[in-house]
């Protein structure tokens, strides 16, 4: 699959059909799509970075399922989602998240990445980096992984 990008001017850019890992925008699909299995060291991560003990931190956020222990959701998102205003997602336990979390990789040719980002867009307005991202640095991240796709300039 190629993934196109157009500028406000109206310029097209092809970023082929592999695409590096960028700073996730927030959209929160993966927080909605996924269930989130949980291993041993997920649940003792959780709960020391929440402060609570292993028998709370199961009655509150974790359900035990036939393929073992996972996050509970509400409705279908992850009990640790939280949105803002301008329909930017966050993590609650974003520094302590488990393993399945920190390894999932945002990519602009994920497809539930793509429809975070055109949920994010729908004011129809421009979506700069700064209104999605938290750090100057994510941003940048994002900038640095199109612009290495984008071709230079003419000589």
């Amino acid at each position: 699959m190629l993934l196109g990008l157009k500028t406000k001017d109206g310029d097209e850019f092809w970023l082929g059909s592999q695409a590096k890992p960028v700073p996730c925008f927030r959209g929160g699909l993966c927080c909605t799509d996924y269930l989130v299995k949980l291993c041993g060291q997920d649940i003792a991560l959780l709960s020391r970075g929440l402060g609570t003990t292993k028998t709370a931190l199961f009655r509150k956020y974790v359900k035990k399922t036939p393929v073992g222990p996972v996050l509970r959701q509400n409705g279908r998102e992850c009990v640790f989602l939280s949105r803002e205003g301008n329909g930017v997602t966050g993590c609650s336990m974003y520094n302590f998240r488990p393993e399945v979390c920190r390894n999932y990789l945002p990519s602009l040719l994920r497809p539930d990445c793509q429809q975070g980002l055109q949920r994010l867009g729908k004011s129809g307005k421009l979506l700069l980096p700064d209104e999605m991202y938290l750090s100057p640095d994510s941003a940048e991240g994002l900038l640095a992984c199109i612009q290495d796709k984008l071709p230079g300039p003419e000589k």
